[in-house]
């Protein structure tokens, strides 16, 4: 089976800027997500952390809103993308693999944590997610927040409803035909292009994660961290927690 990282490179990051309506946009839609959720940089020197930062979308918004931003992202193409955009000043871009957070997380911690747009999807089981989860705490200052977000592929679509639009213009057409299994959800991408007035034909498949709410807020509250918001929208799950803060010593 093709793994997310492999689907990437054989096809999904050289469409993955366009597929999410182009950069800049994406960075405005996020930017608004994050405010709504309360997110910002208090004080100087607040630091993040974008988990699967892809191209940019979180990262360049999170570094509009005060924030010294670590993009970890395995897709070098896309951390290029992201490095060369203008407003990457405040971005430092990590090749890695984003389960490795104690690898990368800069010395005393951070403030921040976002895993967003179906990045924990792409983790290869569900112990590799509770694994990643339980070095959040580890990697965040106390009272620092996590912000997780991912789509809800636990309901099952049937029949043609598995078949699903993407993104398109006159030149490229993408659609997407989902495949479950108990645990994981077979995506099938294929792309159309056009050049020169003659269409070719790119595909590729990998493996989502099948997660619920309570699936991630388990292993959050395992982890230590206390749970706070909930959201669900038309499939969309965004969950925050944070790291409690220390106690004094004598109790106070």
């Amino acid at each position: 089976m093709t793994t997310a990282i492999e689907h990437y490179e054989r096809l999904l990051a050289e469409h993955y800027t366009w597929m999410s309506g182009g950069l800049d946009n994406a960075v405005a839609r996020n930017r608004t997500t994050l405010l709504g959720l309360g997110v910002q940089a208090r004080g100087g020197g607040a630091r993040a952390i974008d988990l699967g930062a892809g191209s940019g979308a979180q990262s360049l918004a999170l570094a509009q809103l005060g924030f010294e931003v670590w993009a970890v992202d395995s897709s070098e193409p896309l951390l290029a993308e992201l490095g060369r955009h203008e407003s990457a000043t405040h971005v430092r871009c990590v090749h890695a693999d984003m389960t490795d957070l104690a690898r990368y997380c800069p010395e005393g911690g951070v403030d921040l944590i976002v895993c967003m747009g179906d990045s924990l999807l792409h983790l290869r089981s569900r112990s590799e997610m509770a694994k990643l989860l339980s070095s959040v705490p580890g990697c965040l200052r106390p009272g620092g927040e996590v912000v997780v977000s991912f789509r809800d592929l636990t309901p099952e679509l049937k029949g043609t409803d598995r078949i699903l639009p993407v993104q398109n213009d006159a030149d490229r057409i993408m659609t997407c035909f989902l495949e479950y299994f108990p645990n994981h959800v077979i995506v099938h991408d294929t792309v159309y292009t056009r050049t020169d007035g003659d269409w070719t034909l790119a595909k590729s498949a990998y493996p989502k994660l099948r997660l619920g709410a309570q699936d991630v807020r388990r292993h959050l509250e395992a982890a230590g961290l206390q749970v706070g918001d909930v959201h669900i929208d038309r499939g969309l799950v965004t969950i925050q927690a944070r790291r409690p803060e220390e106690r004094s010593s004598s109790g106070e």
